[in-house]
């Protein structure tokens, strides 16, 4: 089975996102498995949580609640972790980085 994380944190992404998360709920695919990782860049009920209610959106595998400028140190540690075929990021914020 392959893996697939997306990691998103900001508005834009999350709209972004929940396009794709739209699609696996109308085909689901049994031979990827598909997870979210949300950096919280943009944090707060009226910036985040509320996509998560209006796009339907499921639960990510993990919230980062570091600072802003460990979150790079902690999404690598984490993708080392889980070691997803594929990353995919939206935009081009603090969340999309990751050393290789």
């Amino acid at each position: 089975m392959k893996k697939v994380l997306s990691i998103i944190g900001t508005r834009p992404q999350y709209i972004k996102y929940s396009a794709i998360e739209h699609e696996l709920k109308i085909r689901p695919r049994s031979d990827i498995e598909f997870a979210w990782l949300d950096t919280m860049q943009h944090y707060s009920e009226s910036m985040s949580e509320v996509f998560y209610n209006e796009f339907n959106l499921s639960e990510p595998v993990m919230k980062l609640t570091a600072a802003r400028s460990q979150v790079p140190l902690f999404l690598e540690d984490y993708v080392k972790q889980i070691n997803p075929d594929l990353v995919v990021v939206y935009g081009d914020t603090d969340t999309t980085y990751l050393e290789h």
